[in-house]
């Protein structure tokens, strides 16, 4: 009888083993290929028809032609995002620099500024 048992502790402690080793193996393989699946490929999701795609994989707005920013005299340009059909215009030193402009590329032209 305690043969028995302490063959089936064995046996659980050695699946348990496997069990993780499979585990700490699937975390690492995914980290290199996010697409990676242990038993096959997984079927990609239909897409469904008539959505539209995601904002940050929309194709970039088209602009004509020069849009005048009328920045003073020593501001730069620290960064520019867009988001929703906005164009997001940071500028700087602080102070009289330290702005948001908000550009709508489709007008070409200022529609606002954010002042600290």
């Amino acid at each position: 009888m305690h043969a028995a048992l302490k063959s089936l502790v064995i046996g659980l402690g050695v699946l348990i083993a496997l069990g993780l080793g499979l585990l700490v193996y699937g975390f690492f393989k995914t980290s290199q290929d996010p697409t990676w699946r242990l038993f096959g490929d997984a079927k990609p999701a239909a897409a469904t028809a008539g959505t539209p795609p995601p904002a940050h994989l929309a194709p970039p707005l088209a602009v004509s032609g020069d849009i005048e920013l009328n920045l003073p005299t020593g501001c730069e340009i620290k960064s520019v995002t867009q988001l929703g059909g906005q164009i997001y215009i940071l500028t700087q030193p602080a102070g009289v620099c330290g702005q948001v402009l908000i550009v709508d590329p489709a007008a070409g032209r200022v529609t606002g500024r954010i002042n600290p």
